[in-house]
């Protein structure tokens, strides 16, 4: 069974638990230990094990790239699953051979799959060290390098980088416990709060938000103006973007000043977030659109073919979003009950259409009223 985990894609903005990771890789707790050993790093910090989805990414990735390089010393390559493995040093044996090449067999431990590999003296008298001393195959390999492995979790400095090439991890605890919170949001409003908060945070260079100031919030709200200034071609948003990106940052820092360790932070620093007026007023934009006339519209109908059910089916459809104007959803679940031609009405009616609840139905009272529409 191969475990290549293509189809894993970790976001990179979310911090994930132990458990999370676990569940999302469908791997155990040995796997993520051995995933560590061989180079996956942990948030720093107090706690339990934190892992950004950068992290992550970045791993995998460069597990890949490491298929298709030459192995290091006690290094092997599971056939069953494709990773590139340093084995735990209990399940090494070394094949005595008189010829130059012996073979070491062990078990990877990602699978579970025999491994195999052909040994040269030097690499042979490493892993021999390693067995009488009960150390990790990663040791020889770490030895010849510029940086050795640390054990136990890692500091700031030394984790890894993000995409923008820099990495800030003194806040992804604070920002998971935000993620527990706001498990009330759908995912994609969640991807976009995130997505914000680590525009903000790299923005101050990662400063811890326990030491957020008024200066920090105010810089952040000078260049978000900039960004509206500037074309796209340099990287400039939407007033639109802006104005969104704003307003969730305020909501974030509002929920942050109520978490333990951040109550000394001024009552009124996501003020410091408030735009110019220019930039909150929302501008109608005019937009000339050429759309068919009534007329057009019949003659479209008459020209469109209608031979068998299916096409008569679409004449229909095309029909009556012109007549109705109803959304491409209700029309798809649209009956003959729903039509009354004797009073020339079209009923939209959300428990038996795909229709938004609130255009739906009509409160009147104690009286509900299905959203109507009338036709010639």
């Amino acid at each position: 069974m191969s475990r290549s985990y293509k189809n894993v894609k970790p976001k990179i903005h979310r911090v994930y638990s132990v458990d999370d990771v676990l569940s999302l890789y469908g791997i155990c707790r040995n796997t993520l230990s051995n995933w560590e050993r061989s180079g996956l790093r942990s948030t720093g910090g107090k706690g339990p094990r934190l892992y950004r989805g950068a992290e992550l990414k970045r791993f995998h990735d460069a597990r890949k790239l490491r298929v298709k390089g030459e192995l290091k010393l006690g290094e092997f390559k599971c056939l069953g699953c494709g990773a590139v493995v340093f084995p735990e040093v209990e399940t090494v044996r070394i094949v005595p051979s008189q010829k130059a090449l012996c073979r070491a067999e062990a078990t990877c431990p990602d699978c579970g799959a025999p491994v195999v590999k052909f040994l040269g003296a030097t690499e042979r008298d490493k892993i021999k060290n390693c067995l009488d001393t009960n150390t990790g195959l990663g040791t020889p390999d770490e030895e010849r390098g510029e940086n050795l492995a640390g054990i136990g979790k890692i500091e700031v400095e030394t984790a890894p980088e993000t995409p923008s090439g820099e990495f800030f991890g003194l806040n992804d605890r604070i920002i998971y416990a935000w993620q527990i919170y706001a498990g009330r949001h759908s995912e994609k409003t969640v991807e976009a709060y995130l997505t914000n908060i680590r525009v903000f945070e790299e923005a101050l260079g990662g400063k811890p938000f326990e030491r957020l100031t008024q200066a920090d919030v105010a810089s952040c709200r000078d260049s978000l103006i900039a960004l509206g200034k500037a074309s796209p071609d340099e990287g400039g948003l939407s007033k639109a973007t802006i104005r969104k990106r704003a307003s969730q940052l305020r909501k974030f820092l509002n929920w942050l000043r109520q978490q333990d360790g951040f109550r000394k932070l001024r009552a009124n620093i996501a003020d410091y977030l408030e735009l110019p007026k220019a930039m909150e007023a929302r501008q109608l934009v005019k937009l000339k659109r050429a759309y068919p006339a009534i007329e057009e519209a019949v003659e479209m109908v008459f020209l469109m073919p209608s031979g068998v059910r299916v096409e008569r089916r679409q004449r229909a459809m095309v029909a009556c979003a012109f007549i109705t104007g109803f959304r491409a959803g209700a029309l798809t679940t649209l009956r003959l009950k729903h039509l009354n031609i004797e009073a020339k009405e079209a009923v939209q009616d959300a428990s038996e259409m795909r229709a938004k609840t609130v255009k739906a139905t009509v409160q009147i009272g104690s009286l509900e009223l299905k959203r109507c529409t009338r036709f010639s």
